[in-house]
């Protein structure tokens, strides 16, 4: 595709200029919601910071440590893949654990933070188009794509990026409007609706169901136990997790009680 832009003098990878665009308007984004829920604004400003650091150095640094666990197992050279969800799992862990600290709502904060987390990564997932990491096998299928893979190689492909890009929109629209909706707390809504950390437990469902399924289609799919790869095993727990937690807070009577309270306080 376009792994560098020439402009004059200057070159520009895609790929990183797309991560970099995700991390602005992801970022904005993410900020603009925070800002609007009232709560302390250096405390948010803070752990935004943190939040987005760690998904950088998640992105790099627990990328090199999957290449060496897999290359223990399999005896054979891995190529390094950047892996999304290693940056978002750090971050939030990261930003996480600095705002429960600081004794503000999680949940609350993560139902506005993740919708443009979805955006943001519907962005990168450009760049890796552009680039042509993080690509499909070869298939003869309707929906194919003529596109490279990192070496250069063109191949009629699945189009796993696209599809991750159009399924991170569907999340952030989806979200984003549901948000839009319960914000308004309208009277006829079952209380269940209006909770904290709904959002939040549905885009990591999401993400894991996403990334479980588009791996089986990508050309770096490296299987360790039948046809599974570490990220198989890597998002099974998260779906798991986000399941019994999206449970967890539709059902739980306490949460309801504080629903309610806060239905009238409003």
């Amino acid at each position: 595709m376009l792994p560098v832009i020439e402009i004059g003098p200057w070159s520009f990878s895609t790929y990183y200029t797309a991560y970099l665009l995700a991390f602005m308007i992801g970022g904005s984004l993410a900020y603009f919601r925070l800002v609007r829920g009232g709560e302390n604004l250096n405390v948010l400003r803070n752990g935004l910071l943190l939040t987005i650091g760690g998904i950088a150095f998640g992105l790099f640094a627990l990328a090199w440590l999957e290449a060496w666990v897999v290359t223990l197992i399999t005896g054979q050279g891995q190529v390094v893949f950047i892996r999304v969800y290693y940056g978002l799992a750090f971050g939030l862990l990261l930003g996480g654990v600095y705002i429960h600290r600081k004794g503000l709502p999680l949940l609350r904060l993560g139902d506005r933070v993740l919708p443009a987390f979805a955006l943001g990564f519907a962005i990168a997932r450009l760049g890796c188009l552009a680039a042509g990491c993080c690509g499909g096998a070869e298939t003869s299928a309707f929906w194919a794509m003529y596109t490279p893979d990192v070496d250069g190689h063109w191949l009629m492909r699945h189009p796993t990026q696209v599809i991750s890009c159009l399924w991170q929109l569907t999340l952030f629209g989806g979200l984003m409007a549901f948000d839009a909706w319960r914000t308004k707390r309208p009277a006829q809504a079952p209380a269940w609706l209006l909770r904290d950390g709904l959002i939040t437990y549905a885009y990591f469902f999401g993400f894991g169901v996403e990334r479980f399924l588009l791996e089986f289609l990508r050309y770096d799919l490296k299987p360790i136990v039948g046809p599974f790869s570490l990220p198989h095993f890597l998002m099974l727990p998260l779906i798991v997790w986000s399941a019994w937690g999206f449970w967890q807070v539709a059902s739980s009577p306490k949460t309801a009680a504080a629903s309610a309270d806060g239905q009238a306080a409003g």
